[in-house]
């Protein structure tokens, strides 16, 4: 056991001796640019952000609920007194880059076009969104079936001794669908995957 360590140390010191020289720092410096290039981490990084992490924080903030309170109407019998709106995101979806001219017309537009015209080289992005309505009307708890469940009333309706009975609206077909609605425009990095 003992002759191991001693050559075991012996390498050590060899190594020690020689070192790392400058020679060597600029070899390895110099291999790795030849391999990577200069901007290989921020064209890394900005196909990472467009292919998933765009999509994770839209589906970690998925939904938005928005509760319009209406007024109370003397003309109705079972009047909604609120109304909720649940907007659901769904897939981010990301175009080829294009302009749109003066006329309306929209093409496909290249980086030189981009340079030649001072534009920003950027493509429309799309989001998926699903949207549901609620209405909730007031009831009384008293007046409530036996077998119904009444639903956590915040302290206003608890003290009236009423509740609200949400009912969905039903949306016309080509509203109940998940919609693709344009939501700003993202730049694109030249040699990016995008």
């Amino acid at each position: 056991m003992a002759e191991y360590d001693d050559a075991y140390e012996e390498e050590f010191y060899d190594e020690m001796e020689e070192g790392i020289t400058s020679e060597d720092c600029w070899t390895v410096i110099s291999s790795f640019f030849d391999t990577k290039g200069l901007v290989s981490q921020q064209l890394d990084s900005f196909d990472e952000f467009v292919s998933s992490t765009m999509q994770e924080l839209v589906e970690e903030q998925g939904q938005v609920t928005l509760d319009q309170t209406l007024p109370p109407s003397d003309d109705e019998v079972d009047p909604v007194v609120l109304r909720r709106y649940e907007l659901k995101f769904g897939t981010v979806m990301l175009s080829r880059p294009s302009v749109t001219e003066g006329d309306g017309a929209t093409t496909i537009m290249l980086p030189q076009e981009a340079r030649l015209r001072n534009l920003t080289y950027a493509s429309p992005l799309y989001l998926g969104i699903t949207k549901r309505i609620m209405e909730g009307r007031e009831r009384l708890i008293a007046d409530r079936d036996e077998d119904d469940t009444v639903p956590d009333a915040d302290e206003d309706r608890k003290a009236r001794g009423t509740y609200l009975q949400w009912e969905q609206k039903e949306l016309p077909a080509d509203q109940a669908k998940e919609e693709t609605v344009f939501i700003g425009k993202m730049p694109i990095m030249l040699k990016s995957k995008f």
